[in-house]
Parts: C-alpha cells; structure tokens; sequence
C-alpha cells in the first residue's frame, strides 16, 4: 500500500513538472495581444490604487486582477512579468487538481492538458485563471468535515470581484450552498447566529463592490455610446417584429451551442488563425445544403452534452442545481448583456461541468453495510461520470495540444514583432498612430486625441474602414502643422493607395508588413508618414 502510494506521488509530481516546463514555453513564446496589454499598460501607468479605479470606468470588470498587476508594476515595467504572474496562479490552479481533486490520475493529466488549462487560460494572460483556482479552492474547502464558512464565504466575495464571468459563478455557488443547507441543515447547524449574519454581510458587501465597478461602464456612456455598444437585447425587442424576433431566436440557439464548443472546443486543422473557431460550427457544407444542417446537428449535441449532465448529477440533488443554475446563468448573461461572447468566455461552461464533477466525485460513500446497496449504486454512477469525463477530456486535450503548438509555430499578435522593428530602425520615438504594447512608449489615440498607453474611455463603434481614415486624417493634420515632423501609422489593415484621400493629401511609404498573425485583427501594417 505504501509503495502504490510513493508511485501515486512520484506519477503526480511528473504530471506537475511536465505542466510546469510546457506552460512555461509557451508563455515565453507567445506574443501578447490588446487586451493582455491593456490591463498590464493600465494598471502600470495609475500613479495610484484610486486613479486606477478611475481609469477603470469603462473596463466592466472588478478590479481584482488590475490591482494584483497594479502591485507588480511599482516593482518592474517589463509586461514579461505580468506573465510570470498569471503562470503562477495557472500553475496553482494545475497543482490542486494534482493533489487534492477527487479525479483519477488519467483524468488529471488530461485536465491539465486541457484547452482552457493548457492554453486558453495560462498561456493568454487575463484574469480567468484567478477566478478557476477560487473556484478551486472552494471545492477543497467544502470538502472538509468541519465547515469553515466564513472562509468559504471570503472565497465567494474574492470570486466575485474577478471579472463578471467569476461573479455569476460565485453566485451559482452560493445557490449550490443553500440548496445543501435545505436538504442537510445538520452541516450548517453549529454555525452560529452571528457568523451567519456577519458571512452575509460580507458577502453582500464584495457583492456590491463588484457589481458597482461593473455597471458602471453603462452608467457612465453618454446615450449614443450605450446604443452602440450594447444592442438591442431580448428583453427589449418586440417579437411581433418577426425579423427582430428570428434574431433573438437565433441568438438563444447560438448561446446554447456555446455549450457544445465549451465542451469541445476543437478547432478547424490546418489553420492558424484557429482562435475562437470550432470545428463543426465552422464546416461548410457544399450548396445547396449549406449550413443549415450543422447548425442544427450542433444545436442539438450542445442540447443533448446539457441533457447528459443532468441525469448524471441526478442522485446528487445539490450538484444538479449547481449545474442547472450555473449553465443557465451564464446563457442567460450572454443572450440579454454580453453580446459575441469569445471561447474564452463560453469556457465558464466548462469550469462549470469541471466545479460539479468534482463536488459530485467528492460526496462520501456510505459506509455502513447496511447501505451495501447504495456504495454499489454509487460506484456504478461515478462510473458514467468517469467515462463521460474522458470522452470530454480527450477531445479537450487533443485542442489544448494543437492550440499550444500552433502558438507556438506562429505570432499571436504582431504587436511585439512591430515593436523590435520600430525600435531596431530608431523610429520609436516618432509620433505613433495606432496600436503596439510592447513599444513602452506612448502613442497617439485617433479618437481621444491625444498621447497615451492605455483606452480610458470606450472607442466608438467605427468600422476597420472608418478607422483607417480617421488615422491618415489625423496623421496629415499633424505632420502638416509641422513641416520636420514625421510620424508613424500602426494599422490592423493595409492602406488602399487608390483613395483619394492618400494622393492628394499626404506621402505615405511602408515600412513593413507582419500579417502571418493567429488573432486576424492582431496584424499589423507600418507606414511612414
């Protein structure tokens, strides 16, 4: 027995060093993209924790992870380090799978190999990873005989001030502890009157901090920009428009496959720009079948992965509510708030089915041997979950693989690419027009006018198109106002030398071209002007 359990540890090491070295490339290879860089750029250029809840207005997220990038950038300015940082929480993440799930070791190496554990969630620096080893961390705490609740009720609050997808987990569980309290008031007994009360006053306080910092985005857009930025919803739309009502239709069906691409989230092969692309729901059949069919085959396996769930947390009253509740919270927060939601997203129905699981695997057995028949019973439903899970698994590691390798083999974003070069040719002190993290130097925001690292304020909703003119306008009225002055354009999309606008106004020449990008809109087009 001692020695299965040294072989046990010893395969349970290797599986965390081998997560260790691998993450640990793959970090170091990938080129971040806008958004890894406009919370590290924010967070670095706040003088203070209260400017940068201001700069925050419109970010729509808690300040959580800000402020853990806020504490690290009064230390080093070098992005890199931000990286280092969400490799750790990842890392923890993979750690407490290892050492303290219930999962059997087949299921925690393909867990830890998983997209979103692998990939979507540790090579991609964003808050996410902090909000699943929360999560975590209360599955191991509920798990304890005796019940620390105000712990519990700490991790729920901390949770909730991740970003909004953390929030509405933290919700879901807390809907999954008072079913539990309801059906075994005998847990939460020996909790006192005042513990109680000082746990929901706590809560309903982190609760109210984070929900404040996230409303405030809308609460701050003048009309128009809130029109622009958050279209018409289902609760807004009038169904005896049938146009208007087929959409909305539509939109619940595309939130309810999400479920089918947070499950499998396998991309099309031989495709680089595979980010946020699902295998099936991006076939294209030959007309004139078109893809009517797949959106149906796909609607109903994200149907069918939802109905299997169910009857396997069936026996488990308490897990099913969480899985019902929590699946349902999210469709729900992307059909009527959160327009397109990415796979980074959606991945929150996944750390869902995952958060189950594990609490389903971790209820006791009965023990006593009268219940022969329910310890039986019991191991033959912890079967069908297994073997369900390893079908999930499979298919997950399979896409974590093939999307850490294509990283790998390709630039996630132009960005820093752009950035060497400008700096290799002295051109990054010049006035610079568009987008680039890396260049550690401010640059010239079209729709503020003005100087700066980081978005204060939400962009209008302009086309590629728009933005392009709006860019060489602005370029010609600063280079024209000084004759010696040059400046530099960073643009997603070439400029089309026919338009009158490049002939008459301005000499424009271009310096180069980084278009061989995973993320499409991360390509970048160099110009002198």
């Amino acid at each position: 027995m001692k020695k299965v359990l040294i072989q046990k540890n010893m395969l349970e090491s290797f599986l965390f060093v081998s997560f260790l070295f691998f993450s640990i490339i793959g970090i170091l290879n990938h080129e971040m993209w806008r958004d890894e860089l406009q919370a590290w750029m924010l967070a670095r250029d706040s003088h203070s924790l209260t400017n940068l809840l201001q700069n925050m207005k419109f970010e729509g997220h808690p300040a959580l992870w800000h402020t853990c990038l806020y504490l690290i950038s009064r230390f080093t300015h070098n992005p890199l380090s931000m990286q280092i940082l969400h490799w750790v929480i990842s890392s923890s993440c993979v750690y407490l799978i290892i050492k303290h799930s219930p999962f059997s070791l087949l299921h925690k190496f393909l867990l830890s190999s998983s997209y979103y554990l692998l990939y979507e969630y540790t090579i991609i620096s964003r808050s996410y990873s902090l909000a699943i080893l929360l999560s975590f961390l209360f599955c191991i705490l509920h798990r304890q005989k005796k019940l620390k609740y105000l712990s519990i009720v700490f991790i729920l609050v901390t949770l909730a001030n991740v970003n909004a997808y953390a929030f509405l987990i933290s919700i879901a569980l807390l809907i999954f502890l008072i079913s539990e309290g309801l059906e075994n008031s005998q847990k939460y007994s020996r909790i006192s009157i005042t513990t109680h009360l000082s746990g929901v006053i706590i809560l309903t306080a982190g609760w109210g901090i984070a929900a404040w910092q996230m409303v405030r985005s809308r609460l701050f857009l003048p009309p128009l920009a809130i029109t622009s930025a958050y279209p018409k919803t289902l609760a807004q739309a009038s169904l005896s428009d049938s146009h208007l009502g087929r959409l909305e239709i539509e939109k619940i069906g595309r939130t309810i496959v999400r479920i089918w691409e947070s499950y499998v989230p396998i991309p099309p092969p031989a495709q680089p720009q595979f980010w946020n692309l699902n295998i099936l729901t991006q076939l294209s059949l030959p007309q004139p079948i078109g893809s009517t069919p797949t959106k149906i085959i796909t609607l109903l396996l994200a149907i069918s992965l939802f109905l299997t769930c169910i009857y396997l947390f069936r026996k488990q009253t308490t897990v099913k509510i969480l899985y019902i509740f929590g699946t349902a919270i999210i469709g729900l927060f992307q059909v009527f708030i959160h327009n397109n939601p990415a796979i980074r997203h959606s991945g929150h129905l996944f750390i869902i089915l995952i958060l189950c699981a594990w609490l389903s695997l971790d209820i006791d057995a009965p023990t006593n041997k009268t219940e022969a028949g329910k310890i039986q019973q019991t191991n033959k439903d912890h079967r069908l979950l297994n073997s369900f899970l390893t079908v999930i698994l499979v298919t997950q590691t399979i896409a974590g693989i093939y999307a850490i390798s294509i990283d790998y083999l390709y630039p996630y974003s132009a960005g820093k690419a752009a950035a060497a070069f400008l700096r290799n040719n002295d051109l990054n002190k010049k006035l610079m027009i568009g987008v680039s993290g890396y260049l550690n130097e401010p640059i010239y925001y079209i729709d503020r006018k003005e100087l700066g690292t980081f978005w204060k304020i939400r962009p209008p909703d302009r086309s590629q198109k728009t933005r392009r003119r709006m860019a060489i306008s602005t370029t010609t009225q600063q280079t024209k106002s000084d004759p010696n002055k040059t400046a530099i354009l960073l643009l997603s999309k070439p400029i089309d030398f026919t338009s009158q606008l490049t002939k008459n106004d301005i000499n424009i020449t271009q310096l180069a071209i980084f278009n061989q990008t995973i993320v499409k809109e991360e390509e970048l087009y160099l110009y002198l002007a």
